[in-house]
């Protein structure tokens, strides 16, 4: 799944069922590790990518050669609900889970000199492979 801070609204693609080479910010929620050999971080995986439209999302290397962060989250198969905030405030970007359900926020990662323009749309895509899973949004 993926939220994300777009230029252009509502157009399909390949990345989690939105816009390749998009423009603006990604937030990405990925739950398979697609990427062959090893990784340096296990999945579920948060991660946020800014794009100028220049950029590809690789699938094959789970996006790590564009990501700006991200940090393990097991987000998935929990008897309760888990929550993500997403804070973008005075050029920092902020990403933030409660994974264990005590209504408590623990910082996935931080990062500073995020600039984003004003005018764009808040969306959120999904597409799934042989796993498939319940996002409520």
């Amino acid at each position: 799944m993926v939220s994300r801070w777009l230029k252009v609204s509502g157009v399909p693609g390949s990345v989690f069922g939105s816009l390749d080479f998009f423009h603006g910010l990604g937030i990405f929620l990925d739950t398979y590790a697609n990427q062959n050999g090893p990784h340096n971080h296990g999945h579920p995986y948060l991660s946020a990518m800014v794009n100028n439209g220049s950029l590809h999302y690789d699938h094959d290397r789970d996006g790590t050669h564009t990501e700006l962060a991200g940090c393990e989250a097991k987000f998935r198969n929990s008897e309760h609900e888990t929550h993500l905030s997403i804070r973008y405030e005075n050029d920092v970007l902020t990403v933030s889970t409660d994974i264990e359900g005590k209504s408590a926020w623990e910082e996935c990662f931080t990062v500073k000199v995020v600039r984003l323009p004003t005018g764009y749309f808040f969306g959120s895509s999904a597409t799934t492979g042989d796993l498939s899973g319940k996002k409520n949004v």
